[in-house]
């Protein structure tokens, strides 16, 4: 009696097993994306199918959940773009849920058993900010069930860079007293065949087409002109449009100098790229010297770019698609030689209140001349009008500078601080010192930086009394670290 009892527990048990598992079975496959790009935080991810197993029972209420393991970055609002197409004699289904890393789907339940399959495509992530080189969504669910192995699917096969390469052509060569103009080529290099994509008009899943932003390192010097194009091209075709940060055309060209607010530009897709195939993108940058001398002990500015529109993961309202800035490249834009510079040196100074000592200075700008003929050399020199930086470099303490300007001390400046050509700037070294904001005395040596070419000139120590030495300024013409120094005056 008891084993019998035992007996129809157990069918009991089974039956009501059977009945709580009850549902369909599906199979899990997907259609990867081949390539996204490593710095987005909107990249497309691939489709994901569930289809039912045929003889299993019929579908039942529930979800499905895929876990991407990264957020999600679809539009918050609606079902955020996330589409889904069923085949066959599916139940209702929606997508409950896209926030976090998951997407939740709810089915709703058949009246009998039949083939159904389930698309689901259109899901944006983040993969900026990751180590990822591949990724895998996980599947669960409830109701009903996955084939068991199927749970893991691919939908993104490779994570890499977007840009492969920025570089520019041969850097123009300018004169710094001179001139020159030319044009340098800006090769943008995709890393995989639609890193740059499409038109929102081909797409219209994405609030704006792809952009590049080009960043240059500093503005450029006073005297050169950067003009950027209003077009970038794949071949003869006009693929880029230059456009505001926010993505709006304008199709002009920007011309970038010294005075201007912003080193950035910035293009948009405008024409659909070849999805077909990794394209180099031109952009034809004039280069030109708008005004000479031009004075700068500055490197030459170099330019990278950067997949955009910039943004960041959250929030969720910002526009699609939108990247991490990474920028690539260094490509150089100029050349600059012949300096529109002096650089002169006064090996010994002092000024000591005590005893009365001072150092009188005097530099002469000297690129008045007679000219050519005159001079029976093969040039005369351009005349120019610069201002002067003076380097202390005391025995002990801190080194310090001080820049001519309106006011300063001494005499033969310009009222806005600058020497004209064919004059001579006469001061005491304890005038620069006080000028400089520098009490106290000074022992130690000066390294003057004039904004003009062909300056010389003379220093003296004296206590006014008893006691008067000079020589001429040296003249520093050669790189100081490759080679001894020229004691030109």
């Amino acid at each position: 009696m008891k084993t019998k009892t035992i007996l129809i527990g157990a069918l009991m048990l089974l039956g009501l097993s059977a009945y709580a598992f009850a549902g369909a079975t599906f199979t899990v496959g997907s259609i990867p994306v081949t390539t996204v790009a490593n710095s987005g935080y909107t990249e497309r991810t691939g489709d994901i199918t569930f289809t039912t197993v045929a003889g299993s029972d019929a579908i039942v209420t529930g979800t499905i959940t895929i876990n991407y393991g990264v957020p999600i970055t679809n539009h918050e609002t609606g079902d955020g773009n996330i589409k889904l197409e069923t085949y066959g004699s599916c139940p209702t289904v929606s997508v409950l849920s896209h926030s976090g890393t998951k997407v939740v789907l709810g089915l709703g339940a058949q009246d009998a058993a039949a083939s159904c399959a389930i698309r689901m495509y259109g899901v944006r992530v983040a993969v900026a900010d990751t180590s990822l080189t591949a990724l895998d969504a996980y599947i669960s669910s409830t109701g009903n069930a996955i084939v068991a192995g199927q749970t893991t699917v691919r939908v993104i096969v490779s994570i890499d860079a977007g840009i492969k390469s920025f570089t520019g052509s041969t850097p123009v060569t300018i004169n710094a007293v001179t001139g020159g103009s030319g044009t340098v080529t800006l090769s943008l290099a995709e890393n995989f065949f639609d890193a740059f994509g499409v038109t929102v008009a081909t797409d219209p899943s994405q609030d704006l087409a792809q952009m590049v932003k080009i960043s240059l390192s500093a503005l450029p010097p006073a005297g050169i002109t950067l003009t950027f194009p209003a077009y970038g091209y794949s071949g003869s075709t006009a693929v880029f449009t230059r456009c505001s940060s926010a993505g709006v055309p304008s199709a002009t060209t920007l011309a970038i100098t010294n005075t201007s607010t912003s080193k950035d530009v910035y293009y948009i897709v405008t024409t659909d790229t070849d999805l077909l195939t990794a394209e180099t993108f031109t952009f034809a940058v004039s280069v030109a010297a708008t005004s000479t001398p031009i004075y700068t002990t500055d490197p030459p500015i170099t330019a990278s770019a950067s997949m955009a529109l910039i943004g960041t993961a959250t929030p969720l309202t910002q526009k699609i698609p939108r990247y991490k800035e990474v920028p690539v490249g260094a490509a150089q834009f100029y050349n600059l030689v012949g300096y529109g510079t002096s650089t002169l040196m006064i090996p010994y100074s002092v000024f000591n209140s005590t005893y009365g000592y001072d150092t009188g200075i005097a530099i002469a700008n000297t690129t008045a001349d007679p000219g050519p003929t005159y001079l029976y050399l093969s040039t005369g020199a351009i005349a120019q009008t610069g201002a002067m930086t003076f380097y202390f470099y005391p025995q002990s303490g801190t080194p310090f500078s001080y820049t001519t300007t309106a006011g300063s001390p001494g005499a033969g400046l310009l009222s806005n601080g600058k020497l004209a050509a064919g004059g001579t700037y006469t001061v005491m070294l304890s005038q620069l010192l006080a000028a400089a904001g520098k009490s106290g005395n000074f022992t130690g040596y000066i390294i003057v930086v004039t904004q003009f070419t062909n300056a010389h000139g003379q220093y003296f120590i004296s206590d006014f009394e008893y006691f008067t030495n000079g020589a001429q300024i040296l003249v520093l013409s050669s790189g100081r670290a490759t080679s001894a120094e020229a004691l030109d005056h």
